[in-house]
C-alpha cells in the first residue's frame, strides 16, 4: 500500500492497565491483527512478484519459439496467471477487512486507555520507545500550495511534465534527456535510508501542479490531505531511531502514530535506483517523497539497482 490514508487516531498509551484483563486481552488481538495484516501484504507483494516474473521470463523466450510445445507452454502461462490473480483478488479483499477490523480494535483501545486513570487518549505514552513531537503534528500545513521548500522544474522533453527539483537535478537531467546509461539490476534490494534530496526524478502533470488541493487529497479522497502525508513523512526517523536501538517494526506498529508511517513508508517502500551519487524515482509514492522532500529528512527505500553511463 502507498501513501495510506488517515484514519486512525494521533497516539495511545501503551502502559498495561491495573486489573484490566479485558484490555490487555484486547491489546493483543490487536498486535496479532497487525502482525497478520503483515502477513498478508507480504504475501500479496510475493504473488504480484511472481505474477510478474513468470510473463517476463516466457516473454523472454521471444518471437523465434513458436513451435507447438512452446504455444502449449503460452497457454499453461496463462492459465497460472490467472491462477495467481485470482488468489490476488482474495488476498487484497481480506487485506482489507483485516486493516479495517485491526484500526477498529486499535481505535477502541485508544478511547479506552483515554478514560480510564485519568489519561489521555491525545496524550502520547512513550515509556515503551520514543516519539518525537513534531512540527507537523501541531502545525496546519494547507493542501492548497506545494509549499515553498519544494521546487519544479519543467521536462525539456515534455511541456506537461514537471520534476520535483532535488540536490542533484543537473546530473538527473542529462541522465533523462541523453539515456546513455546501463542499467545493473540488484536482485536482493535491502532496506536503506537516503537523504529525500537527492532522489530525482519525481514528477508531476502540469495540471497537477496546477491544482495541488487534489494532488495531496487525490481529488477529495476522505483521509487525504497534506497535513495527514507530512505527518507521517515527520516520523519517519522516529521509527529508524527505535528500530536501531532494537524494537521491531511490529512492536512499532502498536502506537497509531508510527503504525500511520510505517504502514505508508515501510510496508511499500518506495522503489528507487542509484546513479551516481544520488537515485531516481522508479516506483509509486510521489506524494510521500514529495513530502519527505518537503521536511528535507530521510526516507527508507529500496535500491532496485544502479545505472552507469556508457562513456
Amino acid at each position: 500500500m502507498s501513501d495510506f490514508p488517515d484514519t486512525s487516531p494521533l497516539c495511545t498509551s501503551q502502559n498495561p492497565l491495573p486489573g484490566g484483563d479485558e484490555m490487555s486481552m484486547v491489546n493483543a488481538d490487536s498486535v496479532q491483527l497487525f502482525a497478520m495484516l503483515k502477513k498478508m501484504q507480504d504475501s500479496i507483494s510475493s504473488i504480484e512478484t511472481t505474477k510478474k516474473s513468470v510473463k517476463m521470463k516466457y516473454e523472454q523466450l521471444g518471437a523465434g519459439w513458436q513451435d507447438k510445445k512452446y504455444n502449449e507452454l503460452g497457454v499453461v502461462v496463462r492459465d497460472c496467471n490467472k491462477a495467481l490473480n485470482d488468489i490476488l483478488v482474495i488476498m487484497l479483499q481480506a487485506e482489507k477487512y483485516v486493516a479495517l477490523l485491526a484500526k477498529s480494535l486499535s481505535e477502541y483501545e485508544s478511547v479506552q486507555l483515554g478514560s480510564t486513570n485519568g489519561i489521555s487518549a491525545s496524550t502520547p505514552q512513550t515509556s515503551s520507545f520514543a516519539v518525537t513531537p513534531s512540527s507537523a503534528d501541531t502545525t496546519t500545513f494547507e493542501s492548497n500550495t506545494f509549499g515553498s521548500n519544494l521546487a519544479f522544474v519543467q521536462d525539456r522533453l515534455s511541456a506537461e511534465r514537471y520534476f520535483s527539483r532535488g540536490n542533484h537535478y543537473e546530473e538527473y537531467r542529462d541522465y533523462w534527456e541523453n539515456g546513455n546509461y546501463t542499467f545493473s539490476r540488484n536482485e536482493n534490494p535491502e532496506l536503506v535510508y537516503v537523504r529525500a534530496r537527492d532522489i530525482e526524478g519525481v514528477y508531476l502533470s502540469d495540471r497537477e501542479l496546477g491544482n495541488p488541493e487534489g494532488f495531496w487529497t487525490r481529488n477529495g479522497r476522505e483521509g487525504w490531505s497534506r497535513e495527514n502525508i507530512l505527518r507521517r513523512a515527520s516520523h519517519i526517523q522516529d521509527v529508524r531511531q527505535n528500530t536501531e536501538s532494537g524494537m521491531s517494526l511490529d512492536e512499532l506498529s502498536q502506537n497509531p502514530v508510527l503504525d500511520d508511517t510505517i504502514r505508508s513508508y515501510y510496508n511499500n517502500p518506495v522503489q528507487v535506483a542509484q546513479v551516481g551519487s544520488y537515485y531516481v524515482f522508479q516506483s509509486d509514492g510521489r506524494h510521500r517523497t514529495l513530502a519527505a522532500q518537503s521536511l528535507d529528512t530521510y526516507i527508507p527505500v529500496l535500491v532496485t539497482g544502479s545505472y552507469t553511463r556508457n562513456d
